[in-house]
């Protein structure tokens, strides 16, 4: 029913998955053969209050090791019963680009009681992301910019221009970040049978989620003898091609509006209108009304695929006259885009910020768009 005229998010997302994340090579002042790499002794340090943090010494070519290493962020929350304790537990939670140590600071709201006492938790920022050796290409404003830019070209003009920006990007990356042809999910998983044995584990226990099943599944194939017990959820095929991969997260975006759109017109709150597609906001909305009680039993697909147009216009709109924001940054389709897909993760939180940036839209106001758009990039 989205699938087309929805394909902004699909091209967004796109674009998200294949961007870098901020870069720069460690000293290599490391061990010289692969045996030096897999015995070197971590040194934990107590860090986050319940945490302990240390750095691991990865080579940054594998097949090159006198250009150097890369150190590489860890941390892990110890094992509750150490007396049971049955290894570490390596996790990632996707991305690519997201850090595995933030992700390891929620231990206690992610996993278990049984598994936070078996396992210690082990997460690491992967080559490229955050404190390990992280990719610098832009400023904080050319950032801003970048995610600002038009990135659904409609004529030649705008594609040229598209172009144009996109091989800055590169060239920026290239010239901030030393050794960037050594970033890859290969070699991310080669860092993580590095890690471990400097865990002093005989096999790779590990959680991955979204991009994270992916690097699990390269691990899985570059070292099978090493693998432990493994969880991949949110699989990613690793057969299938870019555009494949786009296509079943444009999908399950489709899915995910779809199933806002619903939850939405039962609520009292809810700036969409069921009934026609013509305008962008219900105009019938009271400010002053604050309850988000059901108004309704269900919502039919055609009262859904009417929200839907709404907020397709709503994004043509601002394509056309960005909304405007209390940091006087312009907000335009591409925020609106990234803020809406941002928003869609998350039914608990993200849906009633949703209501609120299609509130403010109403108005001119694309304040709740941006802010979801920075939580998102």
């Amino acid at each position: 029913m989205l699938k087309k005229s929805f394909s902004t998010l699909a091209l967004l997302t796109s674009l998200i998955a294949s961007t870098t994340l901020p870069s720069q090579a460690a000293t290599p002042s490391a061990p010289t053969t692969m045996i030096g790499y897999q015995t070197q002794k971590l040194t934990w340090k107590t860090c986050n209050d319940n945490f302990q943090c240390s750095t691991l010494m990865v080579p940054i070519d594998y097949s090159n090791l006198p250009l150097g290493s890369f150190k590489i962020g860890v941390l892990r929350y110890l094992a509750n019963i150490q007396k049971g304790r049955l290894g570490s537990l390596v996790i990632n939670p996707g991305g690519p680009g997201a850090s595995g140590i933030e992700y390891a600071m929620a231990a206690e709201y992610i996993f278990s009681p049984d598994i936070l006492d078996r396992y210690d938790i082990v997460g690491f920022d992967p080559r490229g992301v955050s404190k390990s050796a992280p990719i610098h290409c832009l400023t904080d404003k050319e950032t801003d910019a970048s995610y600002s830019a038009d990135t659904k070209p409609d004529n030649a003009a705008e594609l040229k221009a598209y172009l144009a920006q996109a091989k800055s990007y590169v060239a920026k990356c290239q010239a901030k970040t030393p050794n960037i042809l050594h970033y890859s999910t290969t070699n991310a998983a080669r860092d993580m049978d590095v890690l471990r044995a400097a865990l002093g584990d005989s096999k790779l226990n590990y959680v991955g989620k979204s991009y994270g099943t992916y690097l699990g599944t390269l691990y899985a194939k570059l070292f099978p003898r090493n693998v432990g017990r493994v969880v991949l959820d949110g699989a990613i095929d690793p057969n299938a091609t870019s555009r494949d991969q786009n296509m079943i997260q444009a999908i399950g975006f489709d899915r995910a509006l779809n199933a806002f759109i619903a939850d939405c017109l039962l609520r009292r709150d809810c700036p969409l209108n069921s009934s026609s597609g013509a305008q962008i906001l219900n105009a019938s909305y009271s400010a002053n009304t604050k309850s988000s009680a059901i108004k309704s039993a269900v919502a039919t697909p055609k009262q859904i695929a009417a929200a839907a147009n709404q907020i397709i216009s709503l994004f043509k709109s601002t394509a056309i006259k960005p909304l405007t924001s209390k940091s006087n940054r312009a907000v335009t389709e591409s925020l609106v885009v990234l803020g809406t897909a941002s928003a869609l993760y998350d039914n608990t939180s993200g849906w009633p910020q949703l209501r609120v940036a299609l509130r403010e839209a109403k108005l001119g106001n694309g304040t709740t768009f941006l802010n979801l758009a920075d939580q998102y990039s």
